[in-house]
């Protein structure tokens, strides 16, 4: 018997009968038959495409006619960049009795909340407004021809009995409409995850090049309403199936059901799409993400096949979904094979001399930003912010280097090399770490179309351990190091490579690139303003990299990005400042050469480097620290085995209260406080105990430090942290008493500054070591000749030709490596008086050395040294340099937004990476000097665009 009549758009009924069938299954197949939804009623799918089609079309409009920097875009902006972060009392109370850092809940930028909000409420309203069951005869979107397939024939000319007229909601129908919308919505949901162009559709030029990255977040709520949508439909039926009875033997539907294939089809579907769901919950993503995507690789695609055989009738949803996931895997794969050399069918030297493009200058008239100032000549270095004389690993290996911090950094020369923009992202593979999965890692350098060698096509990772892969690639690297290796067990090195000094040499491959940093137009603004937290100076500074030689006159478009620079058209960009914040001063090791080599590329005018240290005073523990307690001059590492990374939360913070300061004006935007003054838009908890968190923050490991990150130290880094800050100090001091000397002489009666000609002024003042430098080696090794300061690699505002602009310096011959490990600096007596008389060199302060026993210990035996920190000779060049911009305590983020937003020409563009914590603060800080009304006015310094990156795969 059938059930009664539900509510209908007619007084006809709204549940069908099915005529008597002596064979179970034949009744079961003409129920289900019967109870198909009209070809008709699939108009709410195609409504649903066609309001997706009017959604990007109107984007692509709005990104590609600028309209975003307008009135409205301003207004727009202002609201929806903004980034709420929370932490409840609880876990603030847990966090104050077990010292271990509470991480903030943060929720998306308004804007992709109010994306969400739109595709939820759109697709829930075209799942139940209006009838279910439209009536066949009805020819509005009629696709009835698409339903004559070969997995569709009515063998009993049952159609004829399906209701011929409207009917408004029936258990039945609504089953079948909700299920309608689920398979339509599995092509968006699949659109969303693609990487790559021309699959990734949405990444398209044309359509505002909308990357994964930015897309993640309605990937997943996309696939949460799909299975909401599968729910509702398993359960209506369910409904239906119960209360409906067989007419002959009064049995319950349900009881004959499962034995209909396609409805045991439809059950297998939605428990792998439950196991999809619960697989990617977030505790699962962030801490297995091996079990994620292996759970993602293999259960979506069975999905997607056995909703097809469910339901035939529109299996073209499933299939598109599925055509388009298989086809971007095949493309990446393509390209993968191409990128890593896997068919082997170059070598390298033929990669080389193919790849060998000097830089030429196309515009000969346009110099660099200041060529014709008449306080700067020109820059002094060459347009690149490549190293030549940085060792560069064979093609298909990379160079794995142990850093403070708990962080590898990873030198990769692909043997196919593919463009990317700064800012993109990869996906890398080690498979003495890992056979299979990758891991995406932003690339902190910049690809140099017109570089003379593979370095300028060098891919480098900064990767800090946290869980999982990460602790076991450092755990890796450090036991080879340790054991004295310079490679994996297994891996083969090609012959004749030439091998590094310190690090190892371990094989690798790379997917990409991919991200939505492609899109951006750095050199559409006056300013750029780059703001990064902890590991996040990956994004940064790459940016860096490419607006500094941009700036310098090369062409953006040789460089990975849009083009323009210098001299060139489009290119607007005066003024560059790079904020990091960190941890620890001996971080700054991270990046150090880099840094530094940009500050050689462009006038200091045009550039600010301010470094924050964080690490102000003790508050919370956990366990012992880690650091070397050893002589002020000793750096041996312990005699015991590498210990593999174990977390043990946040360390003792050092009190830095005699640090010296420096000049009044960048005071201002110092905040010295350990307390965050603006955290995010958290409001205030009572944590009991008569205590007060007005904005959660009793301390800022959340401002540089990742969830999950360990903050682990080497052996011996706690005092080259020391050693750093203690250079930084000096050598502001001595530039300080150099620029009050240049003051009095100009004002004694000269008509310009006094030049500094003597070499240890020059070198103050370029921030170049003092001439005191030399090599400890074991007597078999040899001492190789000490570097003249005379002669630096780089420096800046001296003057030049034209022939030394654009040439590239030669490499030197790599020295042998010492057999005892990484190179030490001998011990020097230093006095750190900002009295002295001669400008302190970086040795001096530093004073890494090795005692005697340390040494002798070493050349008998390199397997017990363990792992140890290692820095290199042109490293410790840079880190005299830009240990220079490094200061304790936090940046007044707000007052250094509207500083640079009022001396600004233009518009400025913010780059942002970093933990929550400093997305927020940023972005409310944007949000806070985004001006529509100047904006209105002409004056384009009201605008501000954000380019962040946010990891939360």
């Amino acid at each position: 018997m059938s059930t009664e009549p539900s509510l209908t758009s007619t007084a006809r009924p709204s549940n069908p009968t099915t005529p008597a069938f002596a064979d179970d299954l034949e009744w079961i197949k003409a129920y289900l038959i019967i109870h198909k939804a009209s070809m008709a009623s699939h108009r709410y799918a195609y409504l649903l495409w066609f309001l997706v089609a009017i959604v990007f079309i109107s984007f692509a409009i709005f990104h590609v006619s600028f309209s975003r920097s307008g009135f409205i875009g301003a207004h727009w902006k202002k609201w929806a960049m903004r980034k709420r972060t929370w932490r409840g009392a609880r876990a603030m109370r847990l966090a104050w009795k077990t010292g271990k850092c509470a991480y903030p809940t943060s929720l998306q930028p308004n804007g992709q909340l109010l994306a969400m909000t739109v595709m939820f409420i759109g697709v829930l309203l075209l799942a139940f407004v209006g009838p279910d069951y439209i009536s066949p005869a009805t020819l509005v979107l009629d696709m009835s021809d698409m339903s004559h397939s070969a997995h569709n024939v009515d063998t009993h000319g049952l159609s004829v009995l399906q209701p011929q007229y409207t009917i408004g909601k029936a258990w039945w129908t609504s089953a079948n409409r909700v299920g309608i919308i689920a398979f339509a919505v599995m092509p968006l949901c699949v659109l969303f995850v693609l990487k790559s162009p021309p699959f990734a559709l949405l990444a398209l030029p044309i359509a505002g090049r909308l990357h994964f990255d930015k897309l993640s977040w309605l990937h997943r709520w996309s696939g949460r309403l799909i299975w909401f949508l599968a729910s509702l439909h398993v359960g209506f039926w369910s409904v239906q199936l119960i209360v409906d009875r067989r007419a002959d033997t009064g049995g319950m539907a349900y009881s004959y059901a499962f034995q209909y294939s396609k409805f045991r089809y439809g059950w297998l579907a939605y428990v792998v799409l439950t196991l999809i769901v619960i697989g990617s919950i977030n505790s699962i993503r962030k801490y297995h993400y091996e079990i994620f995507y292996a759970l993602h690789f293999i259960l979506v695609p069975s999905m997607l096949i056995l909703s097809s055989l469910h339901h035939p009738p529109i299996w073209w949803w499933c299939w598109s979904a599925f055509a388009l996931w298989a086809g971007e895997r095949l493309w990446r794969l393509t390209w993968y094979v191409h990128i890593n050399g896997v068919l082997n069918l170059r070598t390298p030297s033929a990669l080389m001399e193919r790849d060998a493009k000097p830089i030429v200058r196309e515009d000969p008239e346009s110099q660099s930003l200041y060529a014709s100032s008449g306080t700067y000549t020109e820059v002094t270095s060459p347009q690149s912010a490549i190293d030549p004389t940085a060792y560069c690993p064979p093609p298909g290996y990379t160079h794995a280097e142990l850093l403070p911090g708990a962080t590898i950094r990873l030198t990769y020369v692909a043997p196919g090399p593919r463009p990317w923009a700064p800012g993109q992202h990869f996906l890398i593979n080690i498979p003495s770490v890992s056979k299979v999965l990758t891991h995406p890692f932003t690339c902190a350098s910049i690809f140099d179309e017109q570089a003379s060698s593979d370095a300028g096509r060098a891919l480098v990772f900064l990767i800090r351990a946290k869980g999982g892969w990460t602790k076991r690639l450092r755990n890796h690297v450090a036991s080879l190091c340790s054991l004295g290796r310079t490679t994996a067990d297994g891996e083969i090195l090609p012959l004749g490579i030439t091998m590094p000094d310190q690090g190892v040499l371990l094989k690798m491959n790379v997917d990409g690139p991919f991200g939505s940093p492609v899109r951006a137009r750095w050199g559409s603004h006056s300013t750029v303003l780059i703001v990064v937290g902890g590991s996040g100076v990956s994004f940064g500074l790459s940016v860096l990299q490419y607006v500094c030689m941009c700036i310098s006159g090369r062409n953006g478009a040789r460089l990975g990005g849009q083009p323009g620079g210098w001299g060139w058209g489009g290119f607007s960009v005066q003024r560059v400042r790079f904020i990091w914040l960190i941890r620890e001063f001996g971080h700054i090791q991270w990046c150090a050469s880099a840094i530094r080599r940009c500050m050689a590329m462009v006038p200091s005018s045009a550039l600010e480097i301010n470094i924050f240290v964080t690490n102000i005073k003790p508050t919370l523990t956990s366990g012992p620290s880690t650091a070397l307690q050893s002589s002020p001059l000793s750096y041996s590492p312990p005699t015991d085995a590498f210990v593999p990374i174990t977390p043990t939360g946040v360390r003792k913070m050092r009190s830095r209260a005699n640090s010296t300061s420096s000049d009044d004006s960048t005071e201002s935007y110092l905040d010295t406080s350990p307390r965050t003054n603006v955290f995010g838009d958290e409001e205030a908890l009572n944590l009991g105990y008569g205590r007060m968190e007005s904005n959660l923050e009793d301390h800022t490991w959340d401002l540089t430090s990742f969830e999950g990150e360990y903050d682990v130290e080497l052996p011996g880094e706690d005092i080259f942290n020391s050693r750093v800050e203690r250079a930084g100090i000096a050598r502001r001091a001595t530039s300080k008493r150099l620029k009050k000397t240049s003051t009095i002489t100009s004002k004694s009666g000269s008509s310009t500054a006094r030049r500094f000609t003597s070499p240890e002024e020059r070198i103050s003042l370029d921030g170049l070591l003092a001439s005191r430098l030399e090599w400890v080696y074991p007597p078999t090794s040899g001492t190789p000749a000490p570097r003249s300061p005379a002669s630096p690699s780089y420096g800046r505002r001296a003057s030049h030709d034209q022939s030394s602009l654009n040439s590239t310096p030669t490499p030197s011959p790599r020295r042998p490596r010492p057999p005892y490990g990484p190179r030490v600096l001998p011990p020097i007596k230093t006095s750190l008086s900002s009295e002295a008389t001669e400008p302190l060199s970086f040795s001096q302060v530093l004073n890494i050395a090795q005692n005697t026993a340390a040494q002798e210990k070493t050349l008998a035996s390199d397997a017990k040294l363990g792992a140890q920190l290692q820095v290199n000779e042109q490293e410790l060049d840079d880190l005299s340099v830009v240990s220079e911009h490094a200061r304790t305590g936090k940046p007044k983020l707000d007052r250094i937004i509207g500083y640079e937003v009022h001396i600004a020409r233009g518009s400025t563009i913010v780059a942002c990476c970093g933990p929550s914590s400093l997305n927020a603060m940023v972005r409310k800080s944007i949000a806070m000097h985004i001006d529509p009304a100047r904006i209105r006015a002409g004056d384009l310094r009201g605008y501000i665009d954000l380019v962040s990156e946010e990891f939360e795969f």
